[in-house]
């Protein structure tokens, strides 16, 4: 189930617009009772749950997450190390003395190439081809030192995720956004009783708001209208 956090007001839709339209149009003398205790019984759970998860998110996941961040943040980033020319050089097809570097992805890819590939065994001087050796060698071992930089930021982070309880905060706010969710779609579906019913929930919408992407909201509300008018 997804929840929808987004509080936007829907009467913008033409759908929703026709519907408070035939409401009100329904809304005569004989109609005008109270809503039913139920549905009001619904909308303050709702709202209370969606004031408790309101609480949580201030009081308790919003100040650890920003705590977890500072800490995070204070542990200093390891430095990637420096890139390394080869020590044999060899002079290419312009006539230039040149070394290969870790710091040219182009070195590098020529380089594994020459060493995993047996075609090219025989390519290029020998110069060249040590260059290429020792060009290969310090693209590997840069390479695994970063790997090993980054296991051990994720093992740190991962460390303090925990320390801080991050996840158990974070399933807490789960729950209490998809309670709030369930109960919000509990007062939409509640089969109306009266027009007092519709015009409440309509006024709930209009108060709430929120994206409903499952479609439940107008095709709820025309069915409540369409018995109520009976036509179901």
């Amino acid at each position: 189930m997804t929840v929808h956090t987004s509080r936007r007001a829907l009467f913008g839709g033409a759908g929703l617009i026709a519907v408070a339209a035939l409401a009100k149009c329904g809304s005569t003398p004989a109609h005008a009772a109270t809503a039913s205790p139920r549905l009001l019984r619904v909308i303050a759970l709702r709202d209370r749950a969606e004031a408790a998860w309101e609480r949580y998110e201030r009081d308790v996941e919003a100040p650890t997450q920003k705590a977890y961040a500072a800490t995070v943040e204070a542990e200093p980033v390891e430095t990637p190390p420096p890139h390394r020319e080869t020590p044999t050089s060899f002079v290419n097809l312009n006539g230039e003395d040149v070394r290969l570097t870790t710091a040219n992805p182009g070195n590098v890819a020529t380089s594994r190439r020459f060493v995993s590939d047996p075609t090219w065994a025989s390519m290029g001087d020998a110069d060249w081809r040590q260059a290429c050796l020792e060009n290969a060698a310090a693209a590997d071992e840069r390479d695994g030192i970063i790997a090993a930089q980054k296991e051990r930021r994720a093992a740190f982070e991962a460390k303090m995720e925990a320390a801080f309880g991050l996840q158990a905060i974070e399933q807490r706010a789960t729950q209490l956004l998809e309670r709030e969710y369930d109960l919000w779609r509990r007062v939409i579906t509640m089969p109306a009783t009266s027009m007092a019913d519709i015009t409440t929930k309509l006024a709930f919408v209009d108060r709430v708001g929120r994206t409903d992407t499952e479609g439940c909201l107008l095709a709820a509300l025309t069915a409540d209208v369409r018995r109520l008018a009976g036509e179901a």
